[in-house]
């Protein structure tokens, strides 16, 4: 089975654009895009993968473990990175999908009724 390949990928990853995407962060006059809103379905995926590249050259910078400049070249392997990365920090955070109870009454579970309270002698005039 052959892994398919996405472009939007390997354009994010370029140097070109991250180094585009991190001075547009910094500065308000630099657009990656002519519009600035109502972005694409395109432009958001674009957006998204840019994000995870200068995260991952961010942990590549800081030497994290697990990453190299071999690992963000294969795309599987950053797939399989922030899968690893993900459930790390599932695991600190102390976040298990088991432990979460499904809350079948549509109403958030911090609202609580109210108890009542009733007199059992007659009422006070």
């Amino acid at each position: 089975m052959k892994y398919r390949n996405n472009s939007l990928r390997g354009v994010a990853k370029s140097q070109k654009y991250q180094m585009l995407y991190a001075r547009a962060k910094e500065m308000t006059n630099i657009k990656i895009f002519q519009n600035v809103e109502d972005f694409s379905a395109v432009q958001l995926e674009f957006l998204y993968w840019l994000e995870i590249y200068s995260q991952l050259y961010q942990d590549l910078a800081m030497k994290e473990n697990y990453i190299t400049q071999k690992v963000i070249d294969d795309d599987i392997e950053i797939d399989a990175y922030l899968y690893w990365k993900s459930q790390k920090k599932e695991k600190k955070e102390g976040v298990n999908v088991k432990d979460i109870k499904p809350n079948f009454t549509g109403i958030p579970s911090l609202i609580q009724k109210k108890p009542r309270h009733r007199n059992k002698g007659k009422r006070k005039r």
